[in-house]
């Protein structure tokens, strides 16, 4: 059940950290263009998150996000999301990028794109939005890779602040 003093700062691109702990983490973990793998559940405590660009491979493991609310400016890779849980209001002005099978619940929670964040989809990719608003859609997207990619929503309300034009990829809604 370890806490940090300080955050945790993987080197560079060829950097790899696997994460497994039972308690929540006290500490942001910097990317830098590393891989941060989960070995279990991870769960942030709050203002924690990660920072820098990277690729962040969950491993069909669950990601809750701590109860404050935050604000990722950075370009993140999420492989194997298959649990991600926000547990407050989430304002993304960098590019959260999609690979394969994910499902983001928000517990009821804001995903602000009002700041031209981004959710990238990769082909074949399929990311569910479940319980969550997603604001500022219109200065914010959806980017589609190509025609297999989609986005599926739940219990899920858009406010768009713009017109949206999707030319590839779906959005369904369940």
């Amino acid at each position: 059940q370890p806490t940090f003093a300080q955050n945790i700062v993987l080197q560079d691109s060829s950097s790899t950290l696997t994460i497994s702990l039972q308690s929540k983490l006290n500490k942001s973990i910097q990317l830098a263009d590393g891989l941060v793998q989960l070995g279990d559940d991870l769960s942030f405590a709050d203002d924690v998150m990660f920072t820098g660009n990277g690729r962040v491979d969950l491993k069909r493991r669950q990601l809750a996000m701590g109860g404050k609310d935050t604000a990722w400016s950075n370009l993140i890779f999420w492989d194997n999301a298959t649990d991600m849980v926000l547990n407050s209001k989430v304002s993304l002005t960098g590019t959260w990028t999609f690979n394969g099978e994910a499902h983001v619940t928000g517990n009821g929670n804001i995903l602000d794109l009002t700041g031209g964040g981004k959710i990238w989809v990769r082909s074949g990719a399929t990311v569910h939005l479940k319980d969550i608003k997603v604001i500022g859609l219109g200065t914010g997207s959806f980017v589609f890779e190509d025609r297999s990619s989609q986005i599926r929503i739940c219990d899920t309300q858009i406010e768009m602040d713009a017109d949206v034009t999707v030319t590839e990829g779906g959005i369904y809604v369940d």
